[in-house]
């Protein structure tokens, strides 16, 4: 199994402009995330895609790989399939990982990287974290003050996900029973022909709220 690993980065950001390029005791929030992934050992490659010249530079100067991608992609996912349309080399699976995320183990991404090759491979795959009772009403408060942050997910006994909300989901109506609240972490791995086909479907009405 050859996969890819990309970090898409944009300078634009509308809450916060130059994020990539903000220090993090002297050490860049994108080269921190670069080294991240590059302490995965299954992965083949990693590059940065970017729509901006600053970054790239900025990029280069540390020593990693980065490639310029048009400023009209949407999100994440669509950068990653334009590194694969610009990259030469083939590969099997692609991980997208966020330039704004310097908190993500190595295992994490691991952990993705092995469901891709198992021998039923998925043709996406997401990650996860169980919140402790502390975390969950910590993100309800937060809720509750109006916050919009944080995805969360449930799941069916396999693992597949069901369902995405920025609300807190399932909700417990018994507010008695205790049950496990998974929280999303902004994390994809995809099989390559599945994120074609994915950006070959029409946006659909709950993708556009």
């Amino acid at each position: 199994m050859k996969i890819l690993l990309v970090i898409p980065a944009r300078y634009g950001s509308t809450r916060l402009p130059g994020k990539p390029l903000l220090n993090i005791k002297g050490v860049s929030l994108l080269e921190r995330v670069w080294k991240i992934a590059n302490n995965v050992k299954s992965i083949a490659k990693v590059v940065v895609a970017t729509d901006d010249k600053r970054i790239f530079d900025h990029v280069k100067n540390f020593g990693g790989e980065a490639l310029m991608t048009p400023s009209e992609c949407a999100n994440g996912s669509e950068r990653a399939l334009q590194t694969i349309n610009i990259l030469s080399e083939q590969y099997d699976a692609v991980i997208n990982l966020q330039g704004d995320t310097p908190l993500t183990p190595p295992w994490v991404i691991e952990k993705l990287a092995e469901s891709l090759s198992s021998p039923d491979m998925p043709e996406v795959v997401t990650g996860a974290v169980v919140l402790s009772s502390t975390q969950l009403n910590q993100a309800i408060e937060a809720k509750n003050s109006g916050s919009t942050t944080g995805t969360f997910v449930v799941c069916d006994r396999f693992k597949n996900a069901m369902y995405f909300s920025r609300s807190i989901i399932p909700f417990n109506r018994s507010k008695t029973t205790n049950h496990s609240v998974l929280k999303h972490i902004g994390i994809y791995g995809y099989r390559i022909s599945s994120l074609k086909n994915y950006f070959e479907l029409s946006v659909g009405e709950l993708e556009q709220i």
